[in-house]
């Protein structure tokens, strides 16, 4: 791959969910002695773009993932600061606490450990391209759109993509966008829809099917057999 000019880049790794469908403390769990939070963490350390991390968690957990950073002894690592009520507060609470050399910025779900070096980088490569871009994969299933319980529409497969994280903006515009969708209380599920309420282009970089999210207790086993398939067995 093919490295652009290098510029200053902030990685936020967001832990403040609940973790409701998970049954809590997902960012906790650990897959071969390692948290997930662990391994998210692990990733933008070997990622060679990446200049800095902040962690956003629940308050509560701040303590928590502070001992496990400390165990790791991550050089990038700046600060872990807790969130807000929504993603999008906990994004400003992440964007607040960055380098005021920021330059890109990085959103990654603290709960997606099986993320590579190589993805972390080229999605950023493609940023530096792009202004925006996000890992996503194309969608290898039929999507049927509901209403009221009955099928309304079934979209081109072919042009529907599963986003992922990380998903890297120009920081200056970003914030903007950010605010911009705080102050009107829009409800957002990703970093890139705030991009997109602004009619900013966001470019696809090329994901893994692998990166999932752990969101489900059954997501454990599919995350051990990626593990376990990558050559780590204790």
């Amino acid at each position: 791959m093919k490295q652009l000019k290098k510029a200053f880049v902030s990685a936020v790794i967001l832990a403040a969910g609940d973790s409701r469908r998970f049954g809590g403390g997902k960012q906790f769990l650990k897959l071969f002695g390692k948290t997930v939070i662990e391994r998210s963490i692990e990733v933008f350390e070997k990622a060679s773009l990446y200049d800095e991390i902040v962690i956003v968690c629940k308050q509560e957990d701040v303590f928590a993932i502070r001992d496990i950073a400390a165990s790791m002894r991550p050089k990038k690592l700046k600060t872990i600061v807790p969130g807000g009520k929504t993603r999008s507060e906990s994004a400003l609470c992440g964007i607040n606490a960055v380098s005021s050399k920021c330059e890109y910025i990085a959103f990654h779900d603290g709960a997606r450990p099986l993320l590579t070096p190589e993805a972390a980088d080229r999605v950023v490569n493609d940023a530096f391209e792009h202004k925006a871009a996000i890992l996503a994969v194309p969608v290898g299933d039929t999507i049927k759109v509901s209403q009221d319980g009955f099928v309304k529409d079934t979209p081109d497969r072919k042009k529907l993509y599963a986003a992922q994280t990380p998903q890297v903006f120009l920081y200056n515009e970003y914030c903007f966008a950010l605010k911009e969708a705080i102050m009107t209380g829009a409800e957002l599920t990703d970093d890139s829809q705030i991009f997109e309420r602004l009619k900013k282009q966001v470019y696809l970089s090329e994901g893994e099917r692998d990166n999932i999210k752990i969101t489900y207790p059954e997501d454990e086993d599919f995350a051990r057999s990626v593990l376990k398939r990558r050559g780590e067995t204790i």
